[in-house]
Parts: C-alpha cells; structure tokens; sequence
C-alpha cells in the first residue's frame, strides 16, 4: 500500500521535493492517503486553461487533511514573475484588484501544517482574462467623483450596458453578448445574473452562459409575447416576469406578470385587459415598466408609466387588485387613491423599511425636475400618498435635472441611495440628508463623430461582489465513528451574511437536519454534529446556503 501511494505521488507531482516527503510521519501519510481518494469532487477554480470576462476572481482548491493553512500564488505569464501571493485558512479566496484585461496568469496553492511542514504543492494552472473593448479608454470614459468616502457604500455598480465597475469607475466584469441593449441587469444573491433584451428574459452565470430562459408558451392556452422592462429572481429560486399578452384587441397591448419556477411550471398569472376600464381612449399600452414582490407579505406591485399610476396585488396565487394609487383599473372593492405626485415614473420597490420608493420622470411637468420619493404603504383611511422622504435633482445644469425616460433608485446596504438618471449618464450615490457622496459620469466614443458621448443606462445597481454567496466546508477526515460526532468547518467566502443548513441522508432517501449556522461574510466557524445510526458503510452529509439552494456541498463520510 505505502509503494502504491509513492507511485500516486510521483504521477501526480504532490510534492516536488522528496525531503519534505522523509520528513512525514506515518501519520501525515494516512491523511495524504485519505486525501487523495477523496477530492475527486473537490473544485479547483480557475481550472487550467479556463477564459474569464471578469477581474474579480475566486480562487477555489482542495481541502488537504491536515493541514492548517493555504498559500496562493499567482503569476503573469507573460513575465513569468509572481504578481501576488496570499494566505488563508480557507478553500477559496476572493482576488481582486491586481488581475488585467486581456492577460494570461498561472496559479498555484500550497497546504502547510501548524507546524509550517508542506504537505502538497499543486501544479500550476494557467488562465486567460479576455479583452473587452469597454475597457478600452479610448472607447469609454467613466469620469467618477468621490464626494465623502466614508459615507460612500463599498462594493460595485451593474450598467445596462453589460458592464460593472468598482467605485473607482474600474471596469472589472462585462457580459461577453452583445446583441442589444440590456434591461434590468442584476446580479443576484445565488451569483447568478438575470436581464431582459430584445430576444427575452434570461439568467446567465458569470461567463454569460444562458442557464434559464422565459418560454413564450406559459400553459397550455396561455401565450405571451416580448417580455420586457423588468425580471426578478424570487428567493425560492422562482422567476417574477413581466410580458405582454399574446391576445388581439384593435391596437391595444395589455401586459402579464407572473411567477414561474426554472422547470416552467407557472405558479400563478395575472392579466391586467379584464381590469383595464379606458379601452377606448388613445393610450395603447399602459406601458408597465416594474414589478416587484414584497417578500414579507408576497404582494405584488406594478408601475404603470403611461397611466401614472402604482398598482398592488395581493392574494398570490390568485391574486387580486388590492390597492391602487392612480387611475386605470377598475374593481370592486379597490381602495383607488388619487395622485399628482409623479407621472412618467420607473423603478418602483419596497425598501427594508417597508415603504415604497421609486423614480419620478415628471413627464407631465417636462420644464420641472425629476425626483426619487419614499411613500408609506397606504393604509385604508388615507386618501391621497403620503410622502416620507424625498430628492429633486439640483444639479447646476437644467438640462441635467430632468430626465424623459428610465430611470431607477435602489436602497444600499448603508441605507444611502443610488440613484439612476437614465436617459442623462449619470448614476449617483445620496444619503438621505440628500448629500451625494460618490457619483459616475459614463462616456463612449462615437463610432461616427468619433468624439465622446453619453452613454446612459436604463438602470443601475449595486451588488457586494461578483460573488454575494459562495461557501466552501473543511471536514477535515473521512472517517467517522457510528454513532459519534462530526466536525466541519464553514467558510463563508462571499461579501454578504448568509444562513446555512447542515442535513444527512438517512437511509429512506430524505434528509434530515442535524444542525444550521449564520456567519458574516468573511467569516468561519469550526461546528460539530451527531450524526443518526445508518445501516451502511458511510454517509452522506449535505450542507446548503440559504440564497444559494441550487449550489450545495456533500461530504462522504466512511464508517470505521
């Protein structure tokens, strides 16, 4: 056994020096055995001869048994010189800041002992980072402004022009299609991007590649048409969508939302055409441009643009028109609450206060300003929308305080605001003691004129990283006693908290949980679990993000 494990040693270059080979204990050998019968699962990432369109990269290894600690280290390979190097004590490592577009690294990780002794040197792997052109600074210019950088909100902003930057206008990922304009790009808690074009709703993973799209067929009679505006990934890993309705009635074009799950099973429907009271006038959409779910109560709201108006289902999955401050729709036993407040209006959400924030386009004023306001959710005594909070452009220009169309406003993680004014090029970050604290000017050069022009975005975002949730688990042996416990280790290697579910496969085929855990991005905890008396020779250990569900870590563990 010993010479066989030599052999796998020499085949697979574990280490590339055999004095550190005569230095380890029997012990250390065993470990080394267990490791390399049981990381055939294991990810390392990047893998060799992988293409990125990002900058922010995680770094993702085995687990070695035994060892204390990691070094990762990266090299340019074009100077063949080492560009940075770091150690952790967990499987994967967000680097960010020293990788370039259009370059090829290779990199490596070490595991150590407590003590400092090697107990495996990887090979190096090679990567290439493509080149896009929108980091071409001769084809686009981000004039970024930093106002106060300590109330400014770490992380990065998401363009509908397929771009994110970091806070310094750097370009750090863009979506490698390029076959129109984007709508409502967003990066999700799982890590995974959803949007709207030309051709649809989709879901991409980093690289862009499509791993949902929205069918045109949503039941057997239900058809619908050129989704569009808006799509929302739900928590339950659900699509909330917004389409037109594939219906013939003179020139009117009446819109749908509805919850769909990733196996195209709709969930529930609503069509706006039985409710929409003014069929005869000259409006022929009623231009819905945002949907959005209260995860708290699962109500639903809708912004319809071209009737000035906000509109609330509730009673998901038949859901009814409970509110609506507006005209529009008709039904009965509607609380209706007029308004004049904003018209034209894009982006409309419920904050984590619970109240309601959108984008005011004042189309129905065009020589006034545009605005984001905060309004209370309307209790059934109020009679008109109250008004919480709000922020009229005052720019020194007054072309630059009125924006006609798009448009969108997201609560920061700091509380601040970030404010897009869409059709002008510019997206800002204010408190709310209306301060703008940091704030983005988007330039491209015409392809015509070849000078330098707006480039707006329909909408902004903000994400943490490229990855909100992203854990690796350490077991630390394969071996387990019946009826004894287990430790593990949970790092939580993504830039946002996250809960996670610890469950073992009993012998009927279902889990069953034996433990949970909620750590603060950056951090890690040591936990051990009993595990249930099982009739078999291992058993299976199942650990689960609360955001991320679709992505799971399953430890095999052999009985002794």
């Amino acid at each position: 056994m010993i010479f066989l494990f030599f052999l796998v040693i020499k085949k697979n270059s574990i280490f590339d020096q055999m004095t550190y080979l005569k230095k380890t204990s029997l012990l250390t050998f065993t470990i080394l055995l267990a490791f390399v019968a049981n990381t055939k699962a294991q990810v390392v990432s990047p893998k060799h001869g992988d293409t990125l369109n990002y900058t922010q990269v995680m770094f993702e290894y085995k687990e070695i048994f035994g060892a204390d600690y990691y070094n990762i280290s990266i090299y340019n390979h074009a100077h063949n010189s080492k560009i940075a190097y770091f150690k952790t004590q967990s499987l994967a490592k967000i680097i960010d800041g020293i990788l370039e577009f259009g370059e090829t690294y290779s990199w490596s990780y070490e595991a150590f002992s407590r003590n400092g002794l090697l107990l495996f040197q990887s090979s190096p792997s090679s990567f290439h980072i493509l080149k896009t052109r929108w980091n071409n600074p001769n084809l686009i210019e981000m004039k970024v402004s930093v106002f106060d950088k300590k109330k400014m909100d770490r992380g990065l902003i998401i363009f509908d022009f397929g771009v994110i930057i970091n806070k310094q206008g750097k370009i750090i990922w863009n979506l490698p299609q390029t076959d129109g304009t984007f709508r409502n790009l967003v990066i999700n808690k799982d890590g995974a991007l959803t949007y709207n074009n030309r051709k649809g709703s989709f879901e991409t993973d980093l690289a862009g590649n499509i791993t949902w799209g929205a069918p045109t067929l949503l039941a057997d009679t239900i058809k619908v048409k050129n989704y569009h505006h808006d799509i929302k990934k739900l928590p339950n890993g659900n699509f909330l969508c917004l389409a037109e309705r594939d219906i013939n009635e003179g020139n009117k074009i009446y819109n749908a939302v509805f919850e769909i799950d990733r196996n195209y099973n709709l969930k529930w429907y609503w069509d706006e055409s039985p409710f929409y009271k003014d069929r005869t006038d000259s409006i022929t959409s009623n231009h819905v441009n945002a949907v959005f779910m209260d995860e708290s109560t699962k109500d639903v709201y809708l912004s319809n643009r071209n009737l000035n108006s906000l509109t609330r289902l509730s009673g998901i999955p038949k859901p009814i028109i409970s509110m609506h401050i507006g005209k529009g729709y008709e039904q009965n036993n509607i609380q209706m609450i007029p308004q004049t407040l904003f018209s034209g209006q894009h982006a409309v959400s419920i904050t984590p206060k619970n109240t309601i924030l959108l984008f005011n386009n004042n189309t129905a004023h065009p020589e006034g300003v545009s605005s984001v306001i905060e309004l209370k959710i309307p209790d059934p005594k109020d009679k008109e929308p109250i008004v919480l909070w709000s922020y009229p452009f005052q720019f020194a220009k007054h072309e630059e305080n009125f924006c006609a169309k798009s448009g969108d406003a997201d609560v920061l993680p700091n509380g601040n605001i970030l404010i897009t004014s869409g059709a002008n090029n510019r997206v800002f970050e204010v408190t709310k003691n209306k301060k703008i604290v940091w704030e983005n000017i988007a330039f491209r050069r015409d392809s015509i004129t070849d000078a330098f022009t707006p480039q707006s975005s329909y909408r902004s975002h903000f994400c943490s990283s490229l990855y909100p949730t992203y854990f690796t688990v350490q077991q630390f042996s394969h071996l387990v006693s019946k009826g004894r416990k287990i430790t593990l280790k949970i790092n939580n290697d993504g830039s946002e908290p996250d809960s996670y579910f610890i469950n073992q496969l009993m012998s009927d085929g279902t889990y069953k949980e034996i433990g949970r855990l909620f750590l603060n991005a950056g951090k890690q905890k040591k936990v051990s679990f009993k595990i249930s008396e099982q009739n078999t020779t291992n058993c299976t250990i199942k650990i689960s993000s609360s955001n991320n569900a679709l992505k799971n870590k399953q430890l095999i563990y052999s009985f002794k």
